[in-house]
């Protein structure tokens, strides 16, 4: 068991973006409770951005056309890639994480059409899997989709879409199902910009029979990346990025290798964090080019924006400037960024305006600001922003991912504490970066264990896998894996790779997987307790066994580890703790537990 903390350590210092790459694994959704952020100083440094969230949950769907293994890279590591890569894997896709944003899915084998409705309410995008699943197999059942509350967002383009196609729609307790005995090319001129409906429409369109051509389409940047995508496993896809699509069905598609854009959001995010704050940051990974309406912008605001190949560097010195804003679709400016550009201009010296053209509900944050001093009115669809001196610190709260992200620009442009509620279990994955991992063995009396390592978290200036290095604390971590089992996470699949053998080859402990969480047990305490390996077939007999030991544990006189737990389990003996509690407030931290 000492063997396996030391290659898990070995393995940290060779691959610092991930601690243990021994078993591949389903994502947590990490939910945190709060924020809290000291204000008031400039930002400097340099950040490296995650790929494109409206990317990746186009393409995720999209690996079902393929029929095949797909490796995506550089998928981000938020909540509704989370989601996403549960729906495949209850769908029949077998899901191998390769590293910590690249996974390899294999839908060859798929068993089913009909995502489950507690996964799709999760978030909006799980439409996407209507057009996948219609196109590859004539039928899907989708909830309607969830998602952060801007505003009315009928789907009603997607449909018209399937329509055209040959295949009927109906919707029934809250349930969307599409059916088709054939797909057939069609004209479709959609009614309104939508980019659900543009990426939903080249999904039901690539396999269908002749040539579809989609007219008033979207042109995002994440619009292309789909067609891209399709394009690398054999789709006909052309003019992705203008106004008119042209699809021309093929029979059969195939996997690929494919690389997510960068998020031009997330850039831009830091990019206006660094001019609010009057920081110097170096913003890496980015696409200039998607960058550009948001960079004009800033110029205008007197924020000083360099470009270099795939990176771009924001400071600024002096006041900033005041602004007028009008949300549009690509390649106007993105309401995506509208709530962020709120908080620069509330501090901005003289008045601005921001005009919505998107969303109905996307001035919620408003209030926010005014609880930190900030004058805005609110008419319509249109905010009038007087700019103020500074903002003061407040409680806030976050109503949906970009006004969260908003929040969090505007605590750190206040001088003074912070705290930001609701829907941080989104924004924490999205903005969390960790560059550097170190590896520290912290010793811990019983009992005392989250204690020890919660304050070696405290005075660790960088991510660290923290080993503890005796037996405390195992009993309550097991009570909290064990607690799950009773919940309604779908099964995973069991694997030998939880086993642990010594150098001789002989099998030392025994372990299972329930979906993220994994229980292992030495195989001497379950002779000891009187059972047999070769009774354990699953998770289920395995926490029998292992309740029975902890029963007769003082009775037998059974010392050291009896079990061991993790959610998002690494290798046997060393787990990353991602999405306990304790390890929350370590902000992307990875520890491990491990026995001497």
């Amino acid at each position: 068991m000492r063997v396996c903390a030391q290659r898990c350590a070995e393995r940290s210092s060779k691959n610092p973006e991930w601690p243990c790459r021994w078993r591949a694994c389903d994502k947590e959704i990490i939910k945190l409770e709060k924020f809290v952020i000291t204000g008031g100083k400039p930002l400097h440094g340099e950040v490296t951005i995650s790929g494109a969230k409206n990317a990746a949950v186009g393409i995720l769907p999209a690996t079902i056309l393929a029929a095949d293994v797909c490796v995506i890279e550089n998928l981000p590591d938020i909540s509704d890639v989370a989601v996403s890569l549960k729906i495949l894997s209850t769908l029949g896709a077998s899901i191998k994480m390769l590293n910590r944003n690249t996974y390899e899915i294999d839908t060859t084998h798929l068993n089913s059409t009909n995502v489950p409705d507690d996964l799709s309410r999760q978030m909006r995008a799980s439409y996407y899997f209507l057009g996948a699943l219609l196109s590859r197999f004539g039928k899907a059942q989708v909830a309607m989709p969830g998602g952060c509350n801007l505003g009315p967002r009928p789907i009603d383009q997607h449909l018209k879409v399937f329509s055209a196609l040959g295949a009927e729609d109906s919707v029934d307790y809250g349930m969307i199902t599409v059916r088709a005995k054939e797909l057939n090319g069609a004209h479709i001129f959609f009614d309104k910009v939508s980019v659900g409906a543009t990426m939903n429409g080249m999904l039901s369109a690539v396999m269908a029979q002749g040539q579809t051509i989609l007219e008033n389409c979207a042109k995002e940047p994440h619009v292309v990346d789909l067609a891209n995508f399709l394009n690398m496993c054999g789709a006909d896809v052309r003019g992705a990025g203008t106004d008119v699509i042209k699809v021309r069905g093929v029979e059969k598609m195939h996997g690929c290798t494919y690389s997510i854009i960068p998020d031009q959001i997330e850039a831009g995010s830091y990019m206006v964090a660094a001019a609010a704050t009057g920081g110097d940051v170096l913003i890496k990974n980015v696409t200039p080019k998607h960058l550009e309406p948001i960079t004009a912008k800033l110029r205008r605001a007197g924020v000083d924006v360099e470009e270099f190949d795939d990176s771009v560097r924001v400071s600024r010195k002096g006041d900033i400037l005041p602004l007028k804003i009008n949300t549009m679709p690509h390649p106007g400016f993105p309401t995506d960024m509208q709530p962020l550009m709120g908080v620069l201009l509330s501090v901005a010296k003289g008045t601005s305006t921001i005009t919505e053209s998107v969303w109905d509900n996307r001035f919620r944050y408003v209030d926010e600001l005014r609880k930190m001093g900030a004058s805005v009115q609110v008419d319509g669809q249109v905010a009038v922003f007087e700019g103020v001196e500074k903002l003061s610190p407040a409680p806030l709260r976050a109503s949906d991912l970009r006004a969260g992200a908003a929040m969090v620009v505007a605590a750190l442009a206040a001088n003074g504490v912070s705290e930001i509620d609701e829907t941080i279990q989104k924004l924490g994955k999205k903005y969390a970066k960790a560059k550097d991992v170190k590896v520290k063995i912290v010793t811990a009396a019983s009992g005392d264990y989250q204690k020890t390592l919660t304050s070696e978290m405290d005075k660790s200036e960088a991510p660290t896998i923290f080993v503890i290095g005796n037996h405390a604390g195992v009993k309550e971590w097991n009570d909290y894996a064990l607690d799950l089992k009773d919940t309604d996470i779908a099964k995973a699949q069991t694997t030998d790779e939880y086993n642990q053998y010594d150098d001789n080859g002989k099998l030392v402990s025994v372990g299972y997987c329930y979906e993220c969480y994994g229980i292992v047990a030495n195989v001497d305490n379950i002779t000891k307790a009187g059972h047999s390996v070769d009774e354990i077939k699953d998770f289920d007999t395995l926490k029998a066994v292992v309740e029975d030991m902890q029963a007769k544990k003082d009775q037998l006189g059974i010392e050291g580890q009896t079990v061991g737990v993790a959610p998002v389990g690494c290798s046997v003996m060393a787990y990353d703790f991602f999405g306990c509690d304790m390890i929350e407030a370590a902000h992307g931290r990875a520890p491990a537990v491990a026995t001497p």
